[in-house]
């Protein structure tokens, strides 16, 4: 087994949200708040703030393989949830580094009824010990193909809709605004 400290992490983490400054809120010119380093932010699971909510970026976005990693638990061992199902943001934005794709997924009860429902289907794989000054834990996480979610593509400007059940006539601004006025924070 392979292992990783926290800093590598932080860094891997850090290489993703400066895609989506750059490709997403600087390309468009949307005005955001950056909150990554305020730590009741980071409780909350919350990156930035722009004017539709808040938003989580993940790094865990492949998209030559069509898919998403949902993180379970943050400790395997004493069955801490991970941040799929802690994350108070709005939206999970997932970001392939290598290609500088995104993928939009609105964090609402539906996707986490689905998903409740559904994951068993996905094997639970563990990740890689991390280690920091206060120890050591081991998260477990699914890694979900993005046929199943709701979801848009982004690419510098570029919006494509591309899930179940979402009228492909609907403007996509309303599909991410939806996802917003949708989500009630458990």
């Amino acid at each position: 087994m392979q292992v990783i400290s926290l800093e590598e992490s932080l860094k891997k983490g850090s290489a993703g949200e400066r895609v989506f400054i750059t490709d997403f809120l600087e390309f468009l010119n949307v005005k955001y708040e950056n909150v990554t380093g305020q730590q009741a932010f980071q409780i909350m699971g919350t990156d930035f703030i722009f004017p539709l909510g808040k938003v989580d970026i993940k790094n865990s976005y492949k998209s030559y393989e069509h898919t998403i990693i949902l993180e379970e638990y943050t400790n395997h061992s004493i069955k801490k949830p991970g941040w799929f199902d802690t994350s108070q943001a709005h939206l999970f934005v997932f970001v392939d580094v290598s290609t500088r794709h995104m993928v939009f997924v609105p964090n609402s009860f539906e996707l986490h009824n689905w998903y409740g429902g559904h994951k068993d289907q996905f094997k639970l794989c563990m990740n890689k010990i991390s280690y920091s000054k206060n120890g050591s834990w081991q998260s477990s996480f699914r890694v979900v193909d993005l046929n199943y979610i709701p979801h848009s593509f982004y690419y510098k400007g570029y919006i494509k809709a591309d899930a179940p059940g979402i009228n492909h006539n609907t403007p996509i601004q309303l599909i991410l605004e939806d996802c917003f006025k949708r989500r009630k924070c458990p």
